[in-house]
């Protein structure tokens, strides 16, 4: 018998935007994975060393909020490969 890989995707009975009660829709860590085209692996390394987006500790579980994805890869965005953002004086 093999083992279940924890990294795939996680097929979800609710859409992943969907809003329960008016409440902020909360996105499991394979959910933002996927929709940030990036691995598991790499979004548990940006929470220990900070770079990755919000999250929130629910007891055990990582939940990122779509308020907080949203806010963060807006910070990233950029005109131009040389452009550095916000306001770097080097």
């Amino acid at each position: 018998m093999t083992r279940p890989n924890p990294t795939k995707f996680r097929r979800s009975t609710r859409p992943i935007a969907e809003k329960t009660d008016g409440a902020q829709p909360l996105f499991t860590e394979c959910e933002v994975a996927t929709l940030l085209s990036v691995s598991v692996k790499t979004l548990r390394n940006w929470r220990v060393t900070g770079q990755g987006p919000p999250f929130r500790k629910l007891s055990r579980l990582v939940r990122y909020a779509a308020e907080d994805l949203e806010t963060w890869t807006d910070a990233r965005r950029r005109i131009s490969t040389s452009d550095r953002g916000g306001d770097v004086n080097a």
